[in-house]
């Protein structure tokens, strides 16, 4: 079968991708694993054929890379966050030869995200003015919630992603979130789409204070 190396950005994350399955996973703050290391992580699996997630734009140039310079049978699945890649993760059984790879990719890609973090200067992003000290969700190539209050920025970024046909919602918190805001914003979502699950993880990621997914 394919072995599976992932890249995440805290140990919390890194234990949850490994019992999701995951043969390796690095553990990078900043996404961003060298060539030598996705390589080093492919050899050190019993697998001949394996599969790379890098899990961000900032790993995806080395996670290529490195899949070119292998001696094993490397796939690179172009995953650009935390959900997308343990979503891989989930739809990898153990011992299966081969997979339609069209259908694990748009499993990979139905995965709606945003992160919720604060702004340690004022800046701009995808035309969005961010005073410094704000939190604010980024949401692919938008900023879908801003504020001085990171439950209700939260909240907000929630509902920007959670639809009709919406049926699961995935937080992973981070290190300066305690469980008791964790659990309220599990609330405040509950509230508001009585008809979605909610999972909600301790990623103790640094920098990005949530990570919200929808499937």
């Amino acid at each position: 079968g394919y072995g599976s190396v992932a890249v995440a950005s805290s140990v919390g994350l890194a234990e949850i991708m490994g019992n999701l399955g995951a043969s390796y996973v690095l553990t990078a703050p900043t996404m961003s694993p060298s060539v030598g290391q996705f390589i080093e992580a492919a050899g050190a699996i019993p697998f001949e054929s394996v599969v790379l997630l890098p899990n961000s734009a900032n790993g995806l140039l080395a996670a290529t890379t490195a899949a070119d310079l292998s001696k094993k049978s490397v796939r690179v699945l172009p995953s650009k966050s935390i959900p997308e890649g343990i979503a891989v993760l989930v739809s990898l059984v153990p011992g299966i030869e081969d997979y339609d790879w069209d259908e694990v990719t748009a499993v990979m890609q139905s995965v709606r995200s945003c992160a919720v973090a604060r702004a340690m200067r004022k800046t701009t992003l995808h035309r969005t003015r961010i005073k410094k000290g704000a939190y604010f969700a980024e949401a692919g190539d938008k900023v879908v919630a801003v504020g001085p209050d990171r439950l209700e920025v939260s909240t907000r970024a929630a509902a920007a992603l959670v639809d009709e046909h919406s049926e699961l919602l995935t937080v992973y918190y981070g290190e300066s979130v305690s469980d008791t805001e964790a659990g309220a914003l599990r609330n405040n979502v509950a509230a508001r789409f009585p008809g979605v699950e909610i999972d909600i993880y301790s990623g103790g990621q640094p920098h990005i204070d949530f990570i919200i997914a929808v499937q």
